[in-house]
């Protein structure tokens, strides 16, 4: 995996104290001399939304127009036109938009661009993803013998177990279980251990407890437990995936009405989601402005208007 794609903190820290040690020691310093906060909120470093992740989804599906909103509609081709965009879904419908932002991982990107710019094609094309099974398992507090004193656990490859790592939910977050349960999610699969989700989903069910129950010391069976595939859901940023992604935008350079988003390209995790999302907004903005022809200058006793920072009127949006 690329150190700069996925860790750039820690390769910067590398880079200017010598070692990551030192690195984290004159972190520590300066948060020490720094000036101390009093009152306020006080955010833990795990933070999710009160009723799932689902809620991130739901508040813009149901801040925007229903009709703007297409649901399983997979958009198949892109061309530009001297209208804008054509989107062309797999039933041969076609909508026109002024700007486009595709923010599907980039296995789906990949076939729509190809026809623009093939080279952007095949770039997005050469991005590989892993997959893996996620078991969720509840157990009664009691049950547990080992102590809860972390938020969970990482299992490296040389330890040859068949879980990837397991989060305590419930120890992360307040309200995802009753206090005298523990609910956690167990990851299975991943890069190196691919051929474990062709197993069926009660071995699947059974391994994750077995493991778990082996590691933490964990008695009987879980009061509840859960599986969900996630199938190529996992970008992977090799060697060399930042020259991928400088390459990526330079060949975007030619669309300024055209910007790619999400995990495939700068940053696996949620914010790094949102940042993409946010920058992606802002590129297709700026091109909309770009395209929109000024009018000519006449002389008039009216002040000028301020600048306006929303899209043209004419701009429409699509969601593929």
């Amino acid at each position: 995996m690329s150190v700069a794609a996925t860790m750039p903190r820690f390769l910067e820290m590398e880079r200017k104290y010598g070692s990551l040690i030192r690195g984290m020691r004159a972190s520590r310093r300066t948060q020490a001399s720094g000036p101390q906060k009093h009152g306020g909120a006080r955010y833990s470093q795990f933070m999710t939304l009160r009723g799932g992740m689902s809620r991130l989804i739901d508040a813009p599906r149901d801040s925007l127009p229903a009709e703007s909103v297409h649901l399983n509609t997979p958009i198949t081709k892109l061309t530009r036109t001297h209208r804008g965009w054509c989107l062309e879904d797999r039933g041969g419908r076609r909508r026109v938009a002024d700007a486009v932002v595709i923010a599907s991982p980039a296995r789906h990107a990949a076939p729509m661009l190809r026809r623009l710019d093939p080279r952007l094609a095949d770039q997005l094309a050469s991005i590989e993803y892993a997959s893996c099974a996620v078991v969720s398992l509840a157990f009664r507090r009691d049950q547990i013998k080992a102590p809860l004193n972390a938020f969970g656990f990482v299992v490296p490859h040389v330890e040859r177990r068949f879980i990837l790592s397991c989060s305590f939910s419930s120890e992360k977050y307040e309200g995802r279980a009753p206090g005298d349960t523990v609910l956690m999610r167990v990851f299975i699969g991943g890069a190196m251990q691919q051929s474990l989700l062709r197993m069926p989903d009660e071995q699947l069910l059974e391994l994750a407890h077995w493991e778990v129950a082996d590691l933490l010391d964990i008695d009987g069976d879980p009061i509840m437990r859960h599986l969900t595939r996630q199938l190529h859901a996992m970008p992977q940023y090799h060697v060399g995936h930042t020259r991928r992604i400088a390459e990526i935008t330079e060949r975007l350079d030619a669309h300024p009405t055209l910007a790619l988003a999400g995990s495939s390209l700068t940053g696996v995790g949620v914010p790094g989601c949102i940042a993409s999302g946010k920058q992606a907004a802002a590129r297709v903005l700026a091109g909309l402005h770009q395209s929109t022809p000024t009018p000519p200058t006449t002389m008039s006793s009216r002040p000028p208007s301020p600048p306006s920072l929303s899209p043209p009127s004419n701009a429409r949006v699509v969601s593929p």
